[in-house]
């Protein structure tokens, strides 16, 4: 292997390190977030060791055709100690501030959804229950205007003693 694929190597190896603690930074601050338990939380543990997976032996198939040599595991764990040693707060900040910016905005399509759907298909439905108590009182009494005076003769025809 020549020095340059080796430099090459290196780097991406070095990157895969730091990928993989940006990742599990994610992942922990999603987990806490959301207070994920159970088989939840077991189905994202193995999704991010075969997300990591994926990224590691990508990498480095990518850099040098899957060739491993111990120096590269040393740089990746190195690459992972440095993201965790320099970069893991800055980056904790900027995906919280993406998450709130994302959950005040799902809580603002959800007022916005109630506000513009909701309150108005309930306000309808108010009027029209009133609607037609109204036209039930209506009826009720026409109905009462109408029949009463006669009363007496339907009970004469119909129910006769």
């Amino acid at each position: 292997m020549s020095i340059f694929k080796q430099v090459q190597t290196l780097v991406f190896m070095l990157f895969s390190g730091i990928i993989i603690g940006l990742i599990l930074d994610v992942y922990y601050i999603l987990r806490f977030k959301f207070k994920l338990k159970g088989y939840i939380l077991a189905f994202l543990d193995i999704f991010y060791w075969l997300l990591a997976a994926f990224i590691f032996l990508s990498l480095l198939y990518y850099s040098n055709f899957g060739e491993l040599r111990l120096y590269i595991y040393f740089i990746s764990i190195f690459g992972f100690y440095l993201y965790f040693k320099f970069f893991s707060s800055f980056f904790k900040n900027i995906i919280l501030a993406i998450l709130n910016f994302f959950e005040k905005l799902f809580v603002f399509l959800i007022n916005l959804f109630s506000s513009l759907v909701i309150v108005p298909l309930r306000n309808l439905f108010f009027f029209l229950k009133r609607l037609l108590l109204l036209f039930k009182l209506i009826i009720i009494k026409l109905v009462n205007f109408f029949i009463l005076p006669f009363k007496k003769v339907f009970f004469k025809i119909f129910f006769k003693d």
